[in-house]
């Protein structure tokens, strides 16, 4: 009897073996469903622990308000049941002209009665309009029709709302966030100025706790002249923050993690505002790492370089949508570019770096002759975008 049930047991143990191989597979499966497969645990519609309030405030200062006012229509809008919408235009403002698309189920547009910066509009309609409980949402972003946006790079077309690359700083510990932050002083008497970092206008975001700070500061008063709003809207914004010890946030690489309550950094980018042509420390921000560009009609005449490269962005943004094929063909660059290169080609031979060009090329081009580089050159290398340098 013994012997027959170690034989069961034995016989037990073996098919037991057999199946581990196939319950661990089966294990690793579920785990895998359970962790990978979407389950939501936020809700489809707005809570007061969730949801943001994105206000963006229309006002007509410049003839490409508008356009950037569009562009927000046709980009900014997400319906991700997280995020609600208020367009406010005021009512001096021709609806007609700016071509009001029937707003999505999270959006309505608001016609503020009053003729405030755009700061000021915002500030009308959280605290005087009576259309909205601010204690209803988790976080606060408002806009301006100064700035054009927001740009993503196209592999993030559906990924994530923009607006949670705001937000998410918040979560982190700042307590005000924007596009970008200057140190460049506002200077606004002979003997006065305002000299800290502070997030820029155009593009903000906080929580209810920060609202609430802001309001108390009369940041979202109807201020009436331009350097009146300049200093409460956009200064004294950052400076109640920086004075109560909360951080401020950008999208900007190089302000990743910079503690801004350390009055050391008070200098960035040597007090220039880093949004203007060649300040960002010798170079100029991008479209794609801010988000909200600054677009007046005086940038588009003067060909501003971050202005062109949003303006192109946004081109191919709606070649991209439109139907049918899309024109890649063609190149700017081809226009300038012929008339840069009859102008290096009347220089002469002797102003042309030969031996810099012919190092920086392929080693099959070593053995070349002065003449023959700079023969390449003009016929080929300067359009293939090859390294060279003239001596005068």
């Amino acid at each position: 009897m013994l012997r027959g049930k170690h034989r069961r047991s034995a016989a037990d143990r073996s098919a037991l073996q057999q199946l581990l191989p196939y319950l661990a597979l089966g294990l690793i499966i579920f785990c895998l469903l359970y962790f990978l497969w979407p389950h939501s645990s936020v809700p489809s519609t707005p809570s007061s622990n969730q949801s943001t309030l994105i206000i963006y405030a229309f006002r007509y200062t410049d003839p490409e308000a508008v356009n950037n006012f569009q562009y927000f229509l046709r980009h900014g809008i997400v319906q991700d049941g997280s995020s609600q919408y208020r367009i406010l235009v005021p009512a001096l403002v021709e609806s007609e002209a700016l071509e009001l698309p029937p707003p999505p189920a999270n959006t309505k547009f608001i016609k503020p009665p009053v003729n405030c910066f755009e700061t000021g509009l915002v500030g009308w309609y959280l605290f005087q309009s009576g259309l909205v409980d601010p204690s209803r949402f988790s976080h606060f972003v408002w806009l301006t029709s100064a700035v054009r946006g927001p740009f993503l790079p196209p592999y993030l077309d559906g990924a994530l709302s923009w607006y949670h690359l705001f937000t998410k700083q918040l979560a982190l510990g700042a307590r005000l966030v924007g596009a970008t932050i200057s140190c460049a002083p506002l200077i606004y008497s002979d003997t006065v100025q305002l000299q800290f970092p502070h997030v820029q206008q155009g593009v903000m975001a906080t929580d209810l706790k920060g609202l609430g700070m802001l309001k108390q500061e009369g940041v979202f008063e109807c201020h009436r002249t331009w350097l009146e709003n300049q200093r409460q809207a956009e200064y004294q914004a950052s400076e109640v923050m920086l004075r109560s010890g909360y951080n401020l946030g950008s999208l900007m690489r190089r302000y990743q993690g910079v503690n801004w309550l350390d009055t050391s950094k008070w200098d960035c980018n040597s007090r220039l505002d880093p949004t203007q042509d060649g300040l960002y420390d010798g170079t100029s921000v991008n479209p794609l790492e801010v988000m909200f560009v600054r677009i007046h009609h005086a940038h588009v005449v003067t060909d501003q370089p971050l202005v062109r490269q949003a303006m192109r962005y946004e081109s191919w943004q709606n070649e991209s949508k439109a139907p049918g094929a899309t024109d890649i063909s063609s190149n700017a660059w081809t226009a300038s570019a012929n008339k840069q290169l009859a102008q290096l080609r009347a220089k002469r031979l002797e102003c042309f770096d030969s031996e810099f060009y012919i190092n920086a090329s392929p080693l099959e081009f070593k053995g070349w002759t002065p003449p023959q580089a700079f023969d390449h050159f003009l016929k080929m290398g300067f359009k293939e975008g090859r390294p060279y340098q003239f001596h005068c």
